[in-house]
């Protein structure tokens, strides 16, 4: 079957070769490395069905929860990685700047919950509710994060169980999701941030930005950092 998909959306799928959690370990090295390898495929057409579609296909669904499940030990421990969180964090940054006060904020394919404390802590006042598909890692975000203004919840980026314009803020570190998805769910005045570790800026001309763009969300700022990007995405109109 030809592939559909943006050309950079597949950047967006972590390829995990090994972390801390299994240095020293050749057994779990090992596992890993397959683990991701042979599902890569999957994760991939995932990713791309999920952005294109707002669909996804039943087998590469299963494959990539079990993909998720097995690696979340070492999703756990970039939760707490500088260089991992990079994106994210210079665009939470852009927008803090510009004096934005959300009330409702949403974390999508929030894993192991590190993006969604940071949410938590910037605006202390705000409901954040981090959602993912996996149950272990959700186990695993609740584990690392305490914040009282904080709630992880078992959710499907594909159909999120929020009504039509009831987020103000929307946000994203390594996930995702349709943007008629984000757009149904997003406010009047709404923004989405999104960000990758491991993807490099989009431009303007790109397949990307004008999905975004053709759903109703205009992006308005935008950046690097080392091998990764962040991008702030607005209700247009």
């Amino acid at each position: 079957m030809a592939d559909t998909r943006p050309p950079t959306v597949g950047d967006a799928v972590p390829r995990v070769r090994g972390s801390r959690w299994t240095k020293g370990r050749p057994d779990m090295n090992r596992a890993m490395s397959v683990a991701a390898r042979l599902s890569e495929p999957s994760r991939m057409r995932y990713a791309g069905d999920v952005f294109n579609t707002g669909k996804a296909r039943r087998r590469d669904r299963l494959v990539s929860s079990a993909y998720w499940m097995l690696s979340t030990p070492t999703w756990g421990y970039r939760a707490v990685d500088d260089v991992h969180l990079a994106p994210f964090r210079l665009g939470l940054e852009a927008l803090a700047t510009t004096g934005v006060q959300p009330a409702f904020v949403v974390d999508v394919g929030t894993g192991a919950g590190a993006s969604a404390a940071m949410l938590a802590r910037q605006w202390s006042s705000a409901r954040v509710e981090a959602i993912d598909s996996s149950w272990r890692m959700l186990r695993r975000a609740r584990s690392l994060h305490k914040e009282p203004n904080l709630r992880f919840r078992r959710a499907s980026a594909l159909s999120m169980p929020y009504d039509a314009g009831s987020v103000d803020l929307l946000t994203c570190l390594n996930a995702i999701a349709a943007p008629s998805e984000m757009r149904r769910v997003c406010a009047p005045g709404a923004h989405v941030l999104a960000a990758g570790t491991w993807v490099p800026l989009r431009g303007e001309d790109s397949d990307w930005v004008q999905r975004f763009a053709a759903a109703g969300l205009r992006r308005i700022d935008s950046g690097s950092v080392g091998g990764g990007s962040w991008e702030l995405y607005a209700v247009a109109g």
